[in-house]
């Protein structure tokens, strides 16, 4: 068997990942494009914003945390391959997830709450 093929639990490590940093939601907030499964975790690209980073790879370590990793994609090349510059985070626990998106990258990760005053 191949050593990087992606398995069934892969697929649930990657929904798993989706569930805990906000599902649909955090998907349309952060314009979440190409999600791939990964072995131990998802990959995705997000909206410009005010930082060089365009693609997020988060994957589960030994330690039952994430490894987080920030960089930006551009051209024809995939990554990992010619890609600049990356910002790497470790043993992130899954509710600091959310938090350490919106800090690295300045992108509001849940849909606003909207009051209405009867008048």
């Amino acid at each position: 068997m191949d050593a990087m093929a992606i398995t069934q639990k892969d697929g649930d490590i990657a929904q798993t990942i989706f569930e805990q940093i906000g599902g649909k939601a955090f998907a349309f907030m952060v314009g979440m494009k190409k999600e791939t499964v990964i072995k131990n975790g998802m990959m995705f690209r997000f909206m410009r914003n005010s930082t060089p980073f365009n693609h997020c790879l988060i994957r589960l370590n030994a330690w039952d945390t994430y490894d987080v990793t920030f960089t930006k994609v551009g051209g024809r090349v995939q990554w990992p391959y010619a890609s600049t510059p990356t910002q790497t985070h470790s043993c992130v626990y899954f509710d600091q997830l959310r938090e350490l998106f919106e800090s690295v990258t300045g992108l509001a990760t849940r849909v606003p709450k909207i009051i209405t005053v009867n008048a």
